[in-house]
């Protein structure tokens, strides 16, 4: 492997060029080209290396406060949490009719499925079937496997049928 070395030597005729260009403006000019270079410089270095590293840290910043908000309203949360240290026992379809009545769901139909137990929900605020769901999941052994959630004429109010295992 042949390594060359980076040399200047096809530079050379413009840069004497350059130095008798220089020579030949008057001193008051030197400054003030030597200023305007120095200026141009500065302002490339502003605007290609400082002016994107600002915009990286504000959005790190933006970043850091949305995790402190959320942060903040999950320990607001805390009784809902605690709610999920308890593990309920029971049978599956004992835990589902439970966990419905505390967060305000009505249960059309639960048929048990061979190992798992299919519910149909009456309408209800799709948040509210979410969170309910969530609660199954951490309190409980049962797992949801499957869920037909549809929307429903009101905004927000939605239909479900999910069938959980265990």
């Amino acid at each position: 492997m042949i390594v060359e070395r980076f040399s200047l030597a096809p530079l050379e005729p413009y840069w004497g060029r350059t130095r008798i260009w220089w020579s030949e403006r008057s001193r008051r000019e030197q400054i003030l080209i030597g200023a305007f270079l120095a200026i141009s410089i500065l302002t490339l270095l502003i605007v290609a290396v400082i002016a994107p590293l600002h915009q990286v840290r504000e959005e790190a910043r933006a970043d850091i406060r949305n995790a402190a908000i959320l942060e903040a309203r999950l320990r607001g949360a805390g009784p809902d949490l605690a709610l999920a240290a308890t593990v309920r026992s029971g049978t599956a379809s004992a835990i589902l009719a439970d966990s419905a009545a505390a967060a305000s769901l009505g249960i059309e139909r639960m048929e048990p499925e061979g190992g798992n137990t299919r519910v149909v929900l009456s309408d209800a605020p799709f948040e509210q079937v979410m969170r309910w769901i969530a609660n199954i999941e951490q309190t409980s052994r049962l797992r949801v496997r499957e869920a037909d959630i549809e929307r429903k004429g009101a905004a927000g109010i939605v239909s479900a049928s999910i069938v959980v295992e265990g």
